[in-house]
């Protein structure tokens, strides 16, 4: 087969991918389309958890045909992923999402992104404090909630707070200031306790609120209450996210975390032998336990 000969293949296949649809194969397509959307509502998956799972599918069968090294490197970025999904709450934006959809008739894929993203701009880092560092609201807000009463009657206060917003923004239309946050370029609409709100978060906030604000109260109560015990002091939640985050051998990884204040300082080089011992076994364990999820 000649050049010439080639050159009209190529153009023909490329012509044949660029024509339109037959009315039976466009018709085969929206009922594999409908039998698609029925199996995910059926099986109560989005098309996100299907995204996800069709990429570390295909990651697993590339690294089963590579060396161990690579399979070394996915398993330390997989429990990395793993861990940040814990702090920012996907599974329980997912258990609460599909809850409030079944009572509401809502797609379960829409309440999940708002749910996401009330998450993401609580956590984002946007407000620098005395000391000169940058925090996330979810962490000023839960170091001026110290005690369990005190976050009980701050998120009764949150809830009253939404409400009011709904209301104004959401029912009654009422127009808004915005202003630049400062030090960002994000909008925001709204103070909370003195400090700025992203407009982002208030209309995510103001239409879960308007479409179940009992489902909404929930999700935000175990959001609070799981971020308030990564911060305890101690906690074993916050030291594994920290070990994840650092990079570095075992023993700088734990001198980093006597430095930031998560564990107790070593004092004796038997403690501080026994601490890189920690940090190593910790690594080794979520990295083991982030394979097997993933069918590795």
């Amino acid at each position: 087969m000649g050049p010439v000969q080639d050159a009209e293949k190529k153009i023909s296949k490329k012509r044949m991918k660029l024509r339109k649809l037959t009315k039976r194969e466009a018709r085969e397509k929206r009922e594999r389309e409908r039998k698609h959307a029925e199996l995910l509502k059926q099986w109560e998956v989005t098309e996100k958890d299907l995204q996800f799972w069709r990429r570390h599918a295909l990651a697993a069968r590339r690294l089963k045909r590579n060396d161990p090294l690579l399979l070394k490197r996915y398993g330390r970025e997989a429990a990395f992923e793993d861990v940040g999904d814990f702090e920012h709450c996907r599974e329980l934006a997912g258990e609460h999402a599909r809850e409030s959809a079944a009572g509401t008739g809502d797609a379960i894929s829409s309440v999940r992104d708002r749910y996401e993203l009330i998450v993401e701009e609580l956590l984002a880092v946007r407000y620098v404090q005395r000391d000169g560092g940058r925090y996330s609201l979810a962490r000023v807000l839960l170091c001026e909630c110290g005690t369990p009463e005190a976050l009980e009657e701050f998120l009764q206060h949150l809830g009253r707070w939404i409400k009011r917003f709904a209301l104004c923004y959401y029912i009654y239309r009422l127009p808004h200031n915005t202003w630049v946050m400062p030090g960002s370029d994000v909008l925001a609409i709204k103070t909370l306790r003195g400090r700025s709100v992203s407009e982002r978060l208030m209309k995510a906030l103001a239409i879960e609120h308007v479409r179940d604000p009992e489902a909404l109260k929930g999700f935000l109560e175990d959001v609070f209450k799981r971020w308030r015990k990564i911060e305890e002091p101690g906690s074993v939640v916050r030291q594994r996210l920290l070990m994840h985050q650092l990079s570095g051998t075992p023993k700088e990884i734990a001198l980093a975390l006597q430095e930031i204040g998560a564990v107790p300082w070593s004092t004796t080089p038997e403690q501080l032998c026994s601490a890189r011992s920690r940090v190593r076994q910790q690594l080794s364990r979520d990295k083991r336990a982030a394979l097997k999820r993933r069918g590795l």
